[in-house]
C-alpha cells in the first residue's frame, strides 16, 4: 500500500497517527461508509472536519474536533494525508509510482468558510528543503497546497532535479508520459482543484449505471428502488400454477421501467427461488421465428417461463397478421396446457392495450385477469436508484445533486431512462475528467436535457453535413410513426439505411458514433439471425426528448408511411423475383415520382431500382396503349370497310343503311355542292390572269371551310346515329369524316371526329384484354379500386390478374377442389375463396400467402364474403348452414341453422347488423353479431 505521508506524521497501514492539531484516528472503523466522498463536492470540502467528526465511532475525538457555535461551526483541521489515506482504504491508486505520496496543507472549517490551509513559509521551506528534496528521501511526489510555493523555491528545485508543476501542467504530463517520475514533482492545487486531483490519483469504482440500456440478469446487484414491485410481481408469479391461464402481464408507459423489473428483478428472483429455466426474448417483427432462436440458443427441453418483452412490437413491428395471431395463439396454448407447467409472462405498453382488445380479444381478458400496473417512483425509490450503486462503486453523492435529481425526475412519466442517462454522464465526467457531479450535471442542463444535450454534441460534432444527413435519414427510418398512439422504435436492416450512392462501411461508421462503439449509446447495432446487419434505436425516451429528432420527424411525419410501405413494397417485389405486377403504377407511381425528384439522395438502392422499373414498366405499359389504340383505329377502319363491302353486296339489306346514310349525308351534299361550287370558281380564276395566285390560296381556304364544315356534320349525324344504336353506321360516319392519309391529308383534320370514332369503338364491344386458363372458369370479381381480378376455377387454384394488362399476379394455391366462389375485403388487402373441398380461405391479396383456413362445414362451400368492415365473412353451404368467421384469425363465430336445403348465397347488410342467405331467413341481434 502506498502511503499519504505528512513529515512528523507516520502513516502505516491502518494505524494513523500525528501530532499539533490534526484530527488522528489510531484505525479506521470496519463497515465504514466512505464518508471522504461527501467531502469531495466542491460545496462540501469546507465541511471534511465536521462531517468526519459526525461519522467518527470514538466520541472523544467528535466532542473534541467540533463544537457548534450558532450556525457556524468552529472544528480542527483535516490533513490532506489523512484524507488521502482514507481513499486509498477502497480505491486503487492510478499513478505509476511505487514509492510513498508527500501531502502537506490542510481542510480548515473555519465559520463555515472554505479553504485549502498552508503551512507556515518557515515550516514548509524545511520540509521542503530538508525532507523531501534531500539525498535520503527516494519519494518522488510531493502534493501541496499552491500558497506554499514561493519564488525561491523554483531555484531550490531546479539544483536538485526537482520541478514545480500545477495541476493543470502536472495532468497534461500524466496523459502524454506515464512515466514522469524520472525526477521529484512538486504539485501545487488549489482548492477548488481537490477533487480533479483525487480523481486523477485514485481509480473510480466501475460504472454502476446502464444509460439507455435496460437492467438485466446480471445487474441485480445495482438494481435498486424497485424491491416493492418485484416482491409483488414474484407473488403474482407463485399463484399463477393455480390459475386456468398460466399468464400475468407487466404493464406500465414507456420508461417506467418495466423490462428492468422483469429481467432484474423479477427472472433473477425466480431463478435464485428454485432451479428454474426461463426464455427471455423480445418479438421484433418475426415473433414465430424470434422464439425459436431464442429457444434452440438455451435448449430447455422444457422451459417454467416465457419472458416476452417489448410484446408491443408485435403490433409496431410485424406486418404478417397470421404469424401475430399464431404467435398469441401459442402463448395462450403453453399457458393454458394442462399437461404443461410453464407461465407466460409478458411486458406491454400501456398505450398498446387497445390493439390487445380489438386484435386478441382472449389475450386481452387474460391480461386483466393477472395484471401488474408498474407505477411511479417516490423519492425515496428514486433516491435508491441514484445513490445506491454509487455507494457499491465506492461514492457516495452530495445531497444537492441527489435533491435536484429527483425533483426533476419525479412526477415526469418515463424520466427514468433520462435519469439514468443523467447518471452514467455524470459517472464517466468523474471518471475521465474529474468532473465534480454538479457540474456536469449543469453542463447537461439536468435530467431533461441531459439526453438530448448528448445526442445534440455528438451530431453537430459529425465530419461532415453528408455524415449528419446519414444521421437523419437513419433516425427518422428508425421510427414507426403512432396511428392514434404514441410514436415506437423499429429494427431496420443497415441495407434499407445505406442511399444508393453511399457505402455501408460509410454509414455503420456515422451510426457507431451513437453506438456503444462508439460516443454514446443511442443506437443499437447487431445482426439478425441471417446474419444481416440491423439498427435500432436503444430508447424511445430519445425522440421523445431530442428536439432536433422532434424536429425531422415533423418534417418526415406525413412522408414515413410512405417511405415504409416503400421498402415494404421493393423488398417484397426483390423477394418474389422482380416481377412487373409487383411494381407501382399511377397514382402510386406519381406519389414516387414526386418523391423521388425531393429525396433522391435519400433512396436506398432497391428503391432506386423499384423506382426505375416501375418508371419503365409504366413506358412499356403506355406503348402497348399506344399500340393497342393504333389497332383500334385499324380496326374501326376495317368494320367500316367491311361494313360498306356488305352494303354493296347485299342492297337489299342494305336499301334500309343506305337511305339512313344518304339522308345523314344530306346537309354535308350542301357543303360538297358549294365545294364544287368553290372549285368551280377557282377553275375560272385562274383563267384569268395576273391575280392567278390570290384566288388559289383563297379557294383553298374555301375549299377547306367546306370540307371542316362537312366534317362537322358527320360528326353530329354519327353521334344521332349512335344514339339509335346504330354504331357501325356512326363509326362509318366518323370514319368518313377524317383523313384517309395524316401524312398527306386530302382533307382537314377534325378532332371531334377522331373522338367520335374512339366513342364509337368503345361502344362497340370488343374484349380488351382476354384472361385464359387451363380450366374453365367458373366465378370472377372485381378488386374495389378495379385494379385486379380474383377468377375461380375447377383446377382447385384460384388466380389473381391484372385488368389493364391480363397478367397473372398472384396464384392462391391450398383448395383440394374446385373454387366456386371469392371476394375482396372492403379495403382490397384480402382474398377470401370458397371450395368444394368443405372450406373457405383467407389469402393476402399482394402475398398470395394463405392466412387462414374457415373449415367447420361438413358440405361443399358455395359462398363467402365479408362484411363492411372487413372484420367478419360469412359463408354459405351445402350442408344446409351458414356460418360467421373472425376475418383475421379464421375463427368461427357463430353457425346460422334452419334451411332445409342447401344455400347458395348469403351476404351482410351494409352496416352488418344482419346477414340474409340463399334460403331467405334473417337473423339480428342487439350486439351485432349474427
Amino acid at each position: 500500500m502506498i502511503h499519504f505521508a505528512y513529515p512528523d506524521v507516520d502513516t502505516e497501514e491502518d494505524q494513523f497517527s500525528g501530532c499539533g492539531r490534526y484530527a488522528v484516528s489510531e484505525s479506521v472503523p470496519e463497515g465504514y461508509d466512505l464518508p471522504f466522498a461527501k467531502i469531495l463536492n466542491r460545496s462540501k470540502v469546507s465541511d471534511a472536519a465536521l462531517i468526519l467528526a459526525k461519522d467518527s465511532s470514538d466520541k472523544e475525538i467528535k466532542d473534541q474536533v467540533i463544537q457548534k457555535k450558532g450556525e457556524k461551526y468552529i472544528g480542527e483541521s483535516l490533513h490532506l494525508a489523512y484524507l488521502f489515506a482514507l481513499i486509498h482504504r477502497s480505491r486503487e491508486v492510478k499513478l505509476n509510482i511505487l514509492t510513498d505520496i508527500w501531502t502537506t496543507g490542510s481542510i480548515e472549517v473555519s465559520d463555515g468558510k472554505p479553504f485549502l490551509k498552508s503551512v507556515k513559509h518557515e515550516g514548509f521551506q524545511l520540509k521542503l528543503e530538508k525532507g523531501f528534496l534531500s539525498e535520503e528521501n527516494e519519494d518522488m511526489l510531493f502534493i501541496v497546497p499552491e500558497g506554499d510555493i514561493q519564488p525561491e523555491h523554483e531555484d531550490l528545485c531546479s539544483k536538485n532535479n526537482a520541478e514545480i508543476l500545477s495541476f493543470e501542467a502536472f495532468r497534461d504530463c500524466l496523459s502524454k508520459d506515464k512515466e514522469i517520475f524520472q525526477k521529484k514533482i512538486i504539485v501545487k492545487v488549489r482548492e477548488d482543484e481537490l477533487f480533479a486531483l483525487v480523481s486523477l490519483i485514485f481509480e473510480l469504482g466501475p460504472n454502476p449505471y446502464k444509460g439507455l440500456e435496460y437492467f438485466d440478469e446480471e445487474d441485480a446487484d445495482r438494481f435498486f428502488g424497485r424491491e416493492d414491485v418485484t416482491e409483488k410481481l414474484f407473488e403474482k408469479y407463485q399463484t399463477l400454477q393455480d390459475s386456468p391461464i398460466r399468464l400475468m402481464a407487466i404493464l406500465g408507459p414507456s420508461g417506467s421501467g418495466k423490462s428492468s423489473i422483469a429481467r432484474a428483478g423479477l427472472i433473477h428472483k425466480i431463478r435464485h427461488s428454485a432451479d428454474h429455466q426461463d426464455i427471455v426474448f423480445r418479438p421484433g417483427g418475426y415473433p414465430l421465428k424470434a422464439f425459436t432462436e431464442e429457444l434452440a440458443k438455451n435448449n430447455p427441453s422444457d422451459p417454467d417461463v416465457i419472458l416476452v418483452d417489448q410484446f408491443e412490437e408485435i403490433y409496431t413491428q410485424c406486418k404478417d397478421e397470421a404469424e401475430r395471431n399464431q404467435f398469441v395463439r401459442n402463448l395462450l396454448h403453453a399457458s393454458s396446457d394442462e399437461d404443461s407447467r410453464v407461465s407466460v409472462i409478458i411486458i406491454l405498453r400501456t398505450d398498446f392495450l387497445k390493439q390487445t382488445k380489438n386484435h386478441h380479444p382472449e389475450l386481452y381478458n387474460a391480461i386483466a385477469e393477472n395484471e401488474i400496473i408498474v407505477k411511479a417512483m417516490t423519492r425515496n425509490q428514486i433516491r435508491s436508484v441514484i445513490t445506491e450503486p454509487a455507494r457499491r462503486s465506492g461514492y457516495i453523492f452530495d445531497m444537492e445533486t441527489v435533491d435536484r435529481l429527483i425533483s426533476e425526475t419525479e412526477k415526469h412519466e418515463g424520466a427514468l431512462p433520462l435519469l439514468e442517462f443523467a447518471l452514467d454522464s455524470i459517472w464517466k465526467g468523474m471518471e475521465k475528467e474529474g468532473v465534480q457531479p454538479a457540474d456536469t450535471l449543469e453542463k447537461l442542463n439536468g435530467v431533461g436535457g441531459a439526453l438530448a444535450s448528448r445526442a445534440q454534441e455528438i451530431y453537430d460534432g459529425l465530419a461532415s453535413d453528408t455524415d449528419r444527413r446519414i444521421a437523419r435519414r437513419a433516425f427518422i427510418s428508425l421510427i414507426n410513426i403512432g396511428e392514434g398512439a404514441f410514436d415506437t422504435r423499429r429494427r431496420v436492416l443497415l441495407s434499407q439505411i445505406v442511399a444508393k450512392d453511399e457505402s455501408s462501411e460509410h454509414v455503420r461508421n456515422v451510426l457507431q458514433q451513437f453506438s456503444k462503439t462508439g460516443k454514446a449509446y443511442f443506437i443499437t447495432l447487431s445482426t439478425d439471425a441471417e446474419g444481416k446487419e440491423t439498427a435500432e434505436i436503444t430508447h424511445e425516451a430519445l425522440f421523445e426528448h431530442w428536439g432536433s429528432l422532434k424536429q425531422w420527424l415533423d418534417e418526415k411525419r406525413d412522408d414515413l408511411p410512405f417511405i415504409h410501405r416503400l421498402e415494404k413494397a421493393s423488398s417484397h417485389w426483390k423477394n418474389q423475383d422482380k416481377p412487373d405486377g409487383l411494381l407501382w403504377r399511377t397514382p402510386d407511381l406519381d406519389s414516387l415520382k414526386d418523391y423521388h425528384r425531393h429525396n433522391k439522395q435519400d433512396m436506398t438502392e432497391l428503391q432506386h431500382v423499384f423506382f426505375e422499373a416501375s418508371v419503365e414498366a409504366e413506358k412499356r405499359e403506355e406503348a402497348e396503349k399506344e399500340a393497342i389504340r393504333q389497332r383500334e383505329l385499324r380496326y374501326a377502319r376495317d368494320i367500316a370497310e367491311e361494313q360498306r363491302k356488305r352494303a354493296e353486296e347485299q342492297e337489299e339489306a342494305g336499301k334500309k343503311l343506305r337511305k339512313r346514310f344518304i339522308f345523314a349525308l344530306g346537309f354535308a351534299l350542301i357543303a360538297i355542292l358549294a365545294l364544287i361550287a368553290a372549285v368551280s370558281g377557282f377553275l375560272k380564276a385562274t383563267e384569268q390572269t395576273g391575280v392567278a395566285e390570290q384566288e388559289q390560296n383563297k379557294a383553298e381556304q374555301e375549299r377547306d371551310k367546306a370540307l371542316r364544315n362537312q366534317s362537322l356534320q358527320l360528326v353530329v349525324s354519327a353521334q344521332t346515329e349512335m344514339e339509335k344504336g346504330n354504331i357501325v353506321t356512326g363509326m362509318m360516319l366518323a370514319l368518313e369524316a377524317l383523313p384517309k392519309n395524316m401524312s398527306a391529308p386530302e382533307r382537314p383534320y377534325v378532332p371531334e371526329a377522331e373522338n367520335k370514332l374512339y366513342e364509337s369503338v368503345a361502344y362497340f364491344r370488343e374484349p380488351l384484354v382476354v384472361i385464359e386458363g387451363d380450366k374453365p372458369f367458373v366465378y370472377a370479381v372485381f378488386s374495389p379500386d378495379g385494379k385486379r381480378i380474383v377468377t375461380g376455377s375447377f383446377e382447385n387454384i384460384a388466380r389473381v390478374w391484372d385488368t389493364e394488362t391480363g397478367k397473372e399476379l398472384v396464384s392462391l394455391k391450398g383448395h383440394e377442389k374446385s373454387v366456386v366462389y371469392a371476394s375482396f375485403s372492403p379495403d382490397g388487402s384480402r382474398i377470401v375463396t370458397a371450395s368444394w373441398d368443405n372450406t373457405a380461405r383467407l389469402w393476402d391479396n399482394d402475398t398470395g400467402e394463405q392466412l387462414a383456413v374457415l373449415e367447420g362445414h361438413e358440405g361443399g362451400v358455395d359462398c363467402a364474403n365479408f362484411d363492411y368492415d372487413g372484420k367478419r365473412i360469412i359463408t354459405a353451404s351445402s350442408d344446409k348452414t351458414a356460418c360467421i368467421w373472425d376475418a383475421y384469425n379464421g375463427k368461427q363465430l357463430a353457425i346460422m341453422k334452419g334451411h332445409e336445403d342447401d344455400i347458395a348465397y348469403a351476404a351482410f347488410s351494409p352496416d352488418g347488423k344482419y346477414a340474409v342467405t340463399g334460403g331467405g331467413s334473417v337473423s339480428e341481434s342487439e350486439d351485432n353479431t349474427v
